[in-house]
């Protein structure tokens, strides 16, 4: 939870900061959270996408594994 809020308050400050977004997406991604991760990847892509961190974070969210599906509870 204090990663979040310290990437939640450094994006405040400047939403589009190159390793901010792509540290709190890498962040997102090792926790199963791609959608997420790729809204971070979305706002690299307009700023700084030939930036290595952009193409960094590309990777990460295609290597990730999908995230589960919701079950439905027994019954």
């Amino acid at each position: 939870k204090k990663a979040e809020k310290a990437f939640a308050k450094a994006l405040k400050i400047d939403p589009q900061h190159l390793r901010a977004n792509a540290a709190y997406g890498q962040y997102l991604v090792s926790q199963n959270r791609r959608v997420e991760a790729q809204a971070r990847l979305d706002v690299l892509n307009m700023c700084c996408a030939k930036a290595s961190e952009t193409q960094d974070l590309a990777g990460a969210i295609a290597a990730a594994p999908p995230a589960a599906a919701p079950t439905a509870p027994p019954g």
